[in-house]
């Protein structure tokens, strides 16, 4: 094995009398990605419409507009990059590692890119949540209608059928899903393993967050990032997409007795 870093991972096998190499990909099954999340060539200004990308350009776009100081939102996260998107998604796998921050020991530099400004904007859009009116309100809604218009024009000059309906549509997407989901993403809200004083602290840590799984389905990831953010340890053990990782996948032979939730 080699292993100076995450990417650089690679082991040699004897096949057939040959030695072969074999890298991460080799062993990978990853969730495709659909086209609007992909990234765009930041030199050519009509690319995430030739390539479909709407949402990923949408997002780096919703990103600029909130954190431009002209805008009076006094956000100080950096706005993600022109031409940022995810290329493709981590390899599936199921690990304990998934409880605290080091999950995301092979994460993707776009994901890595993205959990930062992500988490931000879930505040952000938290704060607004079920809200109709307000200056902060009407300056978020500002910038999805200045999108929208930019996707609608951009449409109109590569003749894409339906612009109007279609650009009015992929801002409803952003308003309402891709921001949501991106919050979702990472591993960066999640507590270290080093944050835990002693091996019983981190063997605790994850029989609560199973508890809390068993228990209350409905927690969500939500409240899993709300409890980071003031300072309480979230009982959550989530994939790097946010969604729940069964225990029985991970815990091996080791049973969870429902008559005793002490006990395994």
């Amino acid at each position: 094995y080699a292993f100076d870093s995450p990417d650089d991972i690679k082991m040699e096998k004897m096949i057939d009398c040959k030695i072969v190499e074999m890298k991460p990909d080799d062993f990978c099954e990853r969730p495709m990605l659909p086209d609007t999340f992909k990234p765009t060539d930041p030199t050519d200004p009509y690319s995430y419409v030739r390539k479909g990308a709407y949402q990923s350009y949408g997002y780096v776009e919703f990103t600029k507009c909130v954190t431009d100081p002209a805008l009076g939102l006094g956000l100080k996260f950096e706005a993600l990059p022109d031409g940022w998107g995810i290329e493709k998604a981590p390899c599936m796998r199921v690990t304990v590692l998934d409880c605290f921050k080091e999950g995301g020991v092979d994460y993707p530099d776009d994901l890595k890119t993205l959990e930062k400004v992500g988490l931000n904007v879930g505040i952000m859009m938290g704060g607004i949540k079920g809200k109709t009116t307000g200056t902060r309100y009407n300056s978020i809604h500002q910038c999805f209608d200045k999108i929208e218009a930019k996707m609608k024009a951009d449409m109109d000059v590569l003749a894409v059928p339906d612009s109007a309906y279609n650009a009015a549509r992929e801002r409803y997407l952003l308003e309402t899903f891709t921001w949501l989901i991106f919050t979702a993403f990472g591993y960066d809200w999640k507590y270290s393993i080093h944050d835990f004083k002693t091996d019983q602290d981190l063997v605790d840590h994850v029989k609560q967050s199973l508890d809390e799984q068993i228990n209350n389905p409905n927690y969500g990831i939500e409240n899993c990032i709300k409890q980071s953010q003031i300072g309480e340890i979230p009982r959550c053990c989530t994939t790097w997409a946010g969604s729940d990782v069964g225990q029985e996948l991970y815990m091996g032979h080791k049973i969870f007795d429902e008559n005793n939730t002490d006990k395994w």
